[in-house]
């Protein structure tokens, strides 16, 4: 339970909001970036198989995640995502079991194959491949854990077109080979870019994960091996950033929805920032 892919994927984060995470857009040859995000996660709700509501100790997650993205060609761009983790059941302060320690690693190369404008397209395409590194917070049998402590590949397709010159529009569709145990999985997200003014604009994200196996934590052989369930966990995420020259600064709330049949999941509420330097 508490898959952290979901979040790994929203908070990827770059300096200009139209290069966000589920976009095709990338960095041109030579321009590099560089992040730090600050994401604050609590909830003390869960979903039971499908049941909603379910009381849960209070759990507060926090990250530091850190980023570097940087375009080896004008078409191909190389980014790296680490961070540190720590989860803790402040709702149950006798005994809270708290993690600690290294986050999963995603490492990812995205390759522009059509352009909008070069290309005289409907839309830019691109793919992405991935390698997920687990981290080393500790892999128990709770469900606060930060992650699954599961390794994996992921590949994906993603399309942007620009509606105006004020809206954009994105989305990715993807598969994830999840090794250690734990499901393998589809994600897609799409998401809406408007600038309201040439440095300031505002974005929506909705993501999704779907695993193609896995066990309910209702099943009467569960062995309380969170990583093993079927955690279909939605999120719709509304940011605002603000770019002054070459720092980016943006500011956003993310909240699990159910645009899927949720399961085994948190009921997650997300605050986050991050700070960003392109040079």
């Amino acid at each position: 339970m508490l898959n952290r892919y979901s979040l790994t994927c929203l908070l990827l984060a770059l300096p200009a909001s139209t290069v966000s995470a589920n976009s095709p857009w990338g960095y041109e040859e030579g321009v590099t970036s560089v992040s730090y995000s600050y994401v604050s996660e609590s909830f003390d709700e869960i979903y039971k198989g499908t049941q909603s509501g379910i009381y849960f100790p209070e759990v507060n997650l926090t990250t530091h995640w850190f980023y570097y993205g940087t375009g080896l060609s004008d078409t191909l761009t190389l980014s790296v995502q680490t961070g540190y983790v720590e989860s803790e059941n402040v709702g149950n302060p006798e005994n809270p079991y708290v993690y600690t320690g290294l986050a999963d690693t995603l490492i990812s190369v995205k390759k522009e194959v059509i352009n909008q404008y070069m290309d005289d397209a409907f839309a830019t395409i691109a793919y992405r491949i991935g390698v997920t590194v687990a981290g080393n917070y500790g892999r128990f049998t709770l469900p606060h854990a930060p992650g699954d402590g599961a390794n994996g590949v992921e590949v994906s397709g993603l399309m942007g077109r620009f509606a105006t010159s004020k809206l954009s529009l994105q989305a990715e569709f993807g598969f994830r080979l999840r090794l250690n145990d734990t499901p393998d999985e589809i994600f897609y997200s799409v998401g809406a870019n408007y600038y309201l003014l040439p440095e300031l604009s505002f974005t929506v994200n909705l993501m999704a994960n779907s695993p193609s196996s896995g066990t309910d934590i209702t099943d009467s052989d569960f062995k309380k091996e969170f990583y093993e369930t079927k955690e279909v966990r939605s999120m719709l995420d509304v940011s605002v950033a603000y770019n002054v020259e070459a720092i980016n600064l943006s500011l956003g709330y993310a909240t699990v929805i159910d645009a899927l049949e949720t399961r085994n999941t948190a009921a997650s509420k997300v605050l986050h920032f991050s700070l960003s330097y392109t040079y």
